[in-house]
């Protein structure tokens, strides 16, 4: 019963109900005339051994208090998360 007696005041004084636009990360800009680097695991033979070759990735976790940015590296090798 609340809810609509807040929308018809609402709608009485010409206010609108406002939601707050989703925050969307900008990633990589590919139209730029810079000179991009090669992916050097693209020719790579087969991975032998442990620590011989490690990846990286970064992403970002959203919060109540903001973002929080988590970073982690994986040996292909072992394919474990080494930090």
């Amino acid at each position: 019963m609340e809810k609509k007696r807040v929308a018809r005041i609402m709608k009485e004084n010409g206010l609108k109900e406002a939601q707050k636009a989703r925050f969307r990360p900008k990633t990589t800009d590919n139209l730029h005339d810079y000179p991009i680097s090669p992916n050097l695991l693209e020719n790579m033979p087969v991975i032998e051994r442990i620590n011989q070759v490690w990846v990286s990735d970064i992403t970002y976790i959203p919060t109540m208090e903001g973002r929080l940015y988590l970073s982690a590296f994986m040996d292909l090798g072992s394919r474990k998360i080494k930090g």
